[in-house]
């Protein structure tokens, strides 16, 4: 997005380019802000500096003891965020035990 940017202040289009840089900005800092909620730290000092990983990171998995995960995650979601996130096995067994339910 900001190669785009470059590119038409290159070709003298101010204007647009200020806009599309600023959006660009905005949909960066957006995406960490949904890392951050999700509850992954070390990945949100990465998202501010690298714009492409930011997107990826906010589609990715939440940590079951986010505020996403608790808010948004269905029995079936919030298993699979404990079997990959869940380090303590009591965990593992209270998601086994709620999917038997």
């Amino acid at each position: 997005m900001l190669a785009l940017a470059a590119a038409l202040l290159a070709r003298g289009e101010t204007d647009l380019a200020w806009w599309l840089s600023w959006f660009a900005r905005i949909s960066w800092f957006g995406c960490a802000a949904v890392t951050a909620s999700r509850g992954k730290w070390g990945v949100v000092a990465i998202d501010v500096f690298v714009g492409l990983f930011s997107h990826v990171t906010a589609i990715r998995l939440a940590k079951p003891r986010s505020p996403w995960a608790r808010k948004r995650y269905g029995p079936e979601k919030m298993h699979l965020s404990l079997l990959r996130y869940g380090d303590h096995p009591s965990t593992l067994y209270q998601a086994i035990a709620q999917l038997k339910r």
